[in-house]
């Protein structure tokens, strides 16, 4: 059964269940707050136990993933069964699509089964991450190549490092991307809320005292997790022995601070992930469901087309 619930009833059941950050309410209303969304939890029970739930975000009757730094909260208790869970969700889905036209969640890599979705006319899209486990780092020769290079180097790295000039500097790179002022203007309050709630550490490297590259990681604790959200790109300041610099440097870091997984948020685009997979993580799939009404009339005549927007409009 599907029961949507109080935030304090799922504050209280995700402390029971231990699971990750994206399903902390302070995290996502933070993230609500950013991009005007309301917060709805959802719980699917068994036996009044329970099973599954979500947390969305919702804008104009739609439930909605308001940026790509972040996954969508999801979870699914570990007691219960591969088969009852697809079930389960598969009913929960039916009812949600009777409320909403459109749909959309991004699964974290620990989501491996989206037979539910597929069998509610979800469309998927899998993209890939690299997860890397902290305890055993060995690297590709080239990597220890370019880290043996910095060694030489005047770079220092920064655990501790100062926000407000770690977003300074990859908001020039957005700048330098071509993003508009206005979505400048977000990101970086968009960086600078997540930071002062206590939601993003930051990383830098720093050569003769000026800042070279940086990164912003979310880290989860609890769940010995560290997600790698941005990491400064720019042409003035970028090459590949100072990213290895800076990936070696925050992987030992973590193995220090007992956070297990580092995952690389991405190994899509065929430059980058060449670079990443160099660092020997295991190479993971995740996914990207997306529904909307006009899903169920997937190749239609233009009669029931025509039929389903008129419905809807």
């Amino acid at each position: 059964m599907l029961k949507e619930v109080s935030q304090i009833i799922w504050k209280e059941i995700i402390i029971a269940q231990n699971t990750s950050i994206f399903d902390e309410p302070e995290y996502l209303e933070t993230i609500a707050s950013l991009h005007n969304t309301k917060i709805i939890y959802w719980i699917i029970y068994k036996n009044e136990k329970p099973i599954i739930g979500f947390a969305v975000h919702v804008k104009n009757k739609s439930i909605i993933v308001p940026d790509h730094f972040s996954y969508s909260s999801f979870w699914i208790c570990n007691e219960i069964g591969e088969f009852s869970a697809f079930n389960f969700l598969d009913e929960a889905l039916i009812k949600l699509k009777k409320e909403f036209k459109f749909i959309k969640f991004r699964l974290s890599p620990v989501v491996k089964d989206i037979r539910a979705f597929n069998s509610n006319n979800f469309f998927a899209k899998v993209n890939y991450t690299y997860l890397n486990d902290t305890v055993n780092l060995h690297f590709r020769k080239d990597i220890k190549k370019k880290i043996n290079i910095t060694c030489k180097s005047e770079l220092e790295f920064f655990n501790d490092s100062n926000y407000i000039e770690v977003v300074k500097q990859q908001i020039g790179d957005f700048k330098l991307f071509g993003y508009t002022d206005k979505r400048v203007e977000f990101y970086k309050s968009y960086f600078e809320c997540l930071a002062k709630e206590g939601f993003l550490k930051s990383f830098s490297v720093k050569s003769k005292g000026m800042l070279v590259a940086s990164s912003q990681v979310i880290i989860d604790q609890k769940e010995s997790f560290a997600y790698n959200l941005l990491v400064s790109s720019s042409k003035s300041n970028y090459s590949l022995e100072v990213s290895a610099f800076l990936y070696d440097n925050m992987l030992k870091y973590f193995r220090e601070h007992n956070i297990r997984t580092f995952d690389f948020y991405g190994a899509d685009m065929k430059g980058i992930a060449n670079f990443k997979s160099g660092f020997n993580g295991n190479l993971t799939p995740h996914y990207t469901v997306d529904y909307n009404f006009i899903n169920k009339y997937a190749l239609p005549s233009f009669y029931r087309l025509k039929k389903a927007i008129k419905k809807f409009f």
